[in-house]
């Protein structure tokens, strides 16, 4: 097989992490309802080419995994996370938002919002602009060669906005284990879960958390520290022996999947089976939704709402706690509220300068810069 052929999109060491000899894994097949005692854990979660045949992705990515690797041995080891703003800290944080944004999951929204968006609004526009008759471009499609690169894009751009996050250890001290997949990083929100209609899990939006089990006894916790707590203020780490607050995760993780269920030990095989049984229906059939609303300032024209949705599913772990007042908190408008606006409207603003041609989306970094620069330099002046 030629070098770099074979692409993970769930990184190796992290299944080895759920495995039964670093070799072999426990897998469910949940479209099939078909579980797999013992399976190969080379093969899974890879595909050929996945991120393309130039290596450079697949290079950044494996150092990228390697790194985090490192740390998530010590988190593990040493119950304590990697301090605010160091290399650890951000080490951590890029691997988790790449990981969301890597996998065949990912990439599937990609194409599919893509697609819809061609159906339900290109295929006129293209076909008034030139007198091509909509029901021919019907065997059109648009799309992305490699798809899962566009995703991982995003996720560069808008990694700032990630990383004002809290994160804390919960240990499973119950007798049923943590699983995982092949999405395994699960968005969730719940400070605005069905107080509005559409997305609550941007990753701007107050009240975002962000569970991602790293072996079966051990999940970590992003959440957003302005409206709820995790364990004590001085320690990294809470343990949890409730079942309930294991269900919930568990269930989280099976809802948010993509194909396949990973676990460690055989015993979990009928509670996955059963899990299934009872949640399957529950699963997101479209990964993205359009929706047509009305312009706010003029009746005649309409938005396009875009975004995908939530997992209809409510919990309310013990190990997480809302802070005073936080939990019947209403919205103050229908729209999505942000952790950080004013990083939010620099984000507008920059978006605005790349559609002119002043940057490109890879600039974020730059135009900061660059604004700083302006600043002082107005400073300077109105000083001289």
């Amino acid at each position: 097989m030629p070098k770099k052929k074979e692409q993970h999109f769930v990184p190796r060491f992290y299944l080895k992490r759920f495995s039964l000899d670093e070799n072999r894994i426990n897998l469910h097949i949940i479209e099939k309802k078909k579980t797999i005692l013992s399976g190969k854990l080379k093969t899974q979660c890879s595909k050929n080419y996945f991120y393309g045949k130039n290596p450079v992705i697949e290079d950044a990515l494996s150092k990228l995994e390697s790194d985090s690797s490192n740390v998530i041995r010590k988190i593990v080891n040493e119950n304590k996370v990697p301090k605010r703003f160091t290399v650890e800290h951000f080490t951590l944080f890029a691997f988790v938002l790449f990981q969301h944004s890597r996998t065949k999951n990912a990439s599937e929204q990609i194409e599919e919002g893509t697609e819809k968006f061609f159906d339900l609004f290109l295929k006129e526009k293209i076909s008034q602009d030139s007198d091509i008759p909509v029901d021919e471009l019907d065997n059109l499609t648009l799309g992305y060669e490699f798809p899962a690169l566009v995703s991982l894009g995003h996720a560069a751009i808008y990694f700032p906005i990630f990383t004002d996050l809290q994160v804390k250890i919960v240990r499973n001290h119950s007798d049923i284990e943590f699983i995982t997949s092949d999405n395994p990083v699960v968005i969730y929100n719940q400070y605005a879960f069905g107080k509005k209609v559409g997305s609550t899990t941007g990753l701007a939006v107050k009240g975002l958390q962000v569970f991602y089990p790293i072996d079966p006894f051990t999940i970590l916790v992003f959440y957003d520290p302005k409206i709820y707590k995790v364990a004590t203020r001085k320690s990294d780490f809470t343990i949890t022996n409730n079942k309930d607050d294991i269900d919930q995760m568990n269930t989280l993780q099976f809802l948010n999947a993509f194909e396949t269920i990973y676990f460690h030990s055989s015993k979990m095989n009928s509670y996955i089976e059963s899990m299934n049984n009872h949640y399957s229906s529950k699963r997101k059939i479209n990964k993205v939704i359009f929706k047509n609303i009305p312009h706010i300032s003029d009746r005649k024209k309409e938005l396009i709402h875009t975004y995908r949705p939530d997992i209809p599913y409510k919990i309310n772990p013990t190990f997480i706690k809302f802070l005073k007042g936080k939990r019947n908190e209403e919205f103050k408008n229908l729209g999505v509220e942000y952790r950080q606006p004013e990083i939010v409207e620099l984000y507008n603003v920059f978006f605005e300068e790349v559609n002119i041609g002043n940057y490109t989306h890879g600039d974020f970094h730059k135009f900061l810069n660059d604004l700083e620069s302006r600043q002082s330099m107005l400073l300077k002046s109105s000083n001289s």
